[in-house]
């Protein structure tokens, strides 16, 4: 598992998700009223205009938003710098899910999980990769970790990594930490 900040090949994968997503939001031809970025996966507030585009169709929906976020990925992902993919292997694939909530508090608590999930990828991956660095394997840091508390594993990641948390909340990491 990495951290979706880190460096891959030059180029970091957050700018490239958030060029996708300007990318979907100008060319897509749906309209999106909240976008939620977290590791690799977005989530997707369709507005209202949306109700007969696609005559309605949720299989379309479903097969037409990965086809779409899919071929903007990859082309943000050349554009982000020096990145050549010489086959298709080298290439991002996407899947998607369409979730229909009914009202307004159910699309507000569907976010609010989501913002919680960010909050607990990234505790974990950092106490992930502190475990590694104090020697364990990959297995090994995943079982450690089976069981443990959140203050722990913020614990770990200070003591492992010298993780500043007022960073990672507020500061220059938020985007790994509130998605």
């Amino acid at each position: 598992m990495r951290l979706i900040g880190e460096l891959v090949r030059g180029i970091w994968l957050r700018d490239v998700f958030e060029e996708a997503i300007r990318l979907f939001d100008k060319h897509s031809g749906f309209y999106v009223g909240v976008y939620y970025h977290q590791s690799d996966e977005i989530s997707l507030l369709f507005s209202y205009a949306n109700r007969k585009f696609l005559k309605r169709k949720v299989e379309k929906w479903v097969s037409v938003i990965a086809s779409e976020f899919t071929k903007y990925f990859n082309f943000a992902l050349r554009k982000q710098g020096e990145f050549q993919c010489d086959d298709v292997d080298g290439l991002a694939t996407f899947d998607s899910r369409l979730v229909c909530l009914p009202k307004c508090d159910d699309a507000v608590d569907y976010f609010d999980w989501r913002q919680e999930d960010a909050r607990r990828n990234c505790i974990s991956s950092y106490a992930y990769w502190a475990l590694r660095k104090m020697g364990h394997g990959g297995n090994e840091a995943h079982e450690v970790m089976l069981g443990m508390r959140r203050d722990r594993k913020m614990v770990l990641a200070t003591e492992g990594l010298g993780v500043d948390w007022e960073d990672v909340k507020d500061g220059g990491l938020s985007w790994q930490y509130h998605g």
